[in-house]
C-alpha cells in the first residue's frame, strides 16, 4: 500500500461553492481598491468579510477581527502600570487578560511593549505589538477608514 497514490476529485458542488465564494472575495477587494467602500454599512461588511488580524503563537492562533473597531492607536506607554489578571506575565511574551487606569480591562498579546499598538472595538480592548507599530496603524486606519 504505500507506494500508491490517490486523487481526490472535486464534485459539481465543491466546484460552484469555491467559483462563488471566490467571486464574492474578489467583489469585496474591487471595492476596497475602487473606493466604494466609504458607504459606512458597505465599509463595516467588507471589514467584517475580509479584516481579521491572526496572532500567531506556539500551539495556537488568535483571531482578532475587526469589525466594530472604533479606533487603533500606538501607544508605547499602553501597558504601563498594568495589572496581570490571567495570563502569562513575561515568559516569552506578555498575553492574557491584564487591567490599568488607563484602558481598563484589555487582552494582550505582546512581544515588546514599547511598540504597543491599542485596538479598540465595541466589545473589547487588544494590545498587539507589531515590528513596525507606526506602519500597522497607518494601514488599519486605512482598510477600516478610521
Amino acid at each position: 500500500m504505500s507506494g500508491y497514490v490517490h486523487g481526490a476529485p472535486w464534485g459539481t458542488g465543491v466546484k460552484l461553492t469555491t467559483v462563488l465564494a471566490l467571486g464574492i472575495a474578489c467583489g469585496a477587494v474591487y471595492l476596497v481598491a475602487m473606493g466604494l467602500a466609504g458607504i459606512p454599512w458597505l465599509r463595516q461588511l467588507v471589514i467584517g468579510l475580509l479584516a481579521t488580524l491572526v496572532v500567531h503563537r506556539p500551539g495556537r492562533e488568535t483571531q482578532i477581527e475587526f469589525v466594530g473597531l472604533t479606533d487603533v492607536a500606538y501607544d508605547p506607554h499602553a501597558m504601563k502600570w498594568s495589572l496581570r489578571l490571567l495570563g502569562n506575565g513575561g515568559l516569552f511574551s506578555l498575553t492574557g487578560l491584564w487591567w490599568n487606569r488607563k484602558l481598563d480591562r484589555y487582552e494582550a498579546y505582546v512581544m515588546d511593549s514599547e511598540r504597543a499598538v491599542v485596538l479598540c472595538t465595541r466589545r473589547r480592548t487588544v494590545v498587539v505589538s507589531p515590528d513596525r507599530p507606526a506602519e500597522f496603524v497607518a494601514v488599519v486606519n486605512e482598510a477600516c477608514g478610521l
